[in-house]
């Protein structure tokens, strides 16, 4: 059974009894993958206020409410640009450049604005990181 959540415990107070519930209802070979704001990148280090936010979780108190629950747990960031995209932070040889078409630079990825998590009692193989780019624009927004 795989469980997905989507930038939704960030709109509640009371982490702990959502929490309990997902746990719950999850098979005991579940898996329940679920993104959120990073709180530090998406709230404070760019003075963000969502009025529909109860609380969110800096990237350690998410992982130590998800180790309360599982055995299991693994990240990615996902930061948005023209697109998105999904990264592995044990990945290293990820690269990220930015610049114009006449210049293009080495860059360091911009900052993690969702954190991304895969939770389990069972072991697991985390997915590697990817980027999907859109070939055909021009039809892309038709």
């Amino acid at each position: 059974m795989l469980l997905f959540v989507s930038k939704t415990i960030e709109h509640v107070d009371e982490h702990h009894i959502v929490m309990t519930e997902f746990k719950r209802i999850l098979k005991p070979q579940g898996v329940i993958l679920m993104s959120t704001p990073e709180k530090a990148n998406y709230s404070i280090a760019s003075n963000h206020v969502n009025p529909f936010h109860k609380k969110e979780l800096t990237f350690v108190e998410y992982n130590d409410l998800l180790s309360k629950y599982f055995k299991f747990n693994q990240f990615q960031f996902q930061f948005p640009v023209v697109g998105t995209f999904i990264v592995n932070p044990e990945m290293p040889e990820f690269k990220y450049y930015t610049g114009t078409y006449s210049k293009i630079d080495l860059d360091v990825p911009p900052f993690n604005q969702f954190i991304i998590s895969i939770s389990s009692d069972i072991m697991f193989q985390m997915p590697e990181s990817s980027v999907f780019y859109e070939r055909d624009v021009k039809n892309f927004f038709n």
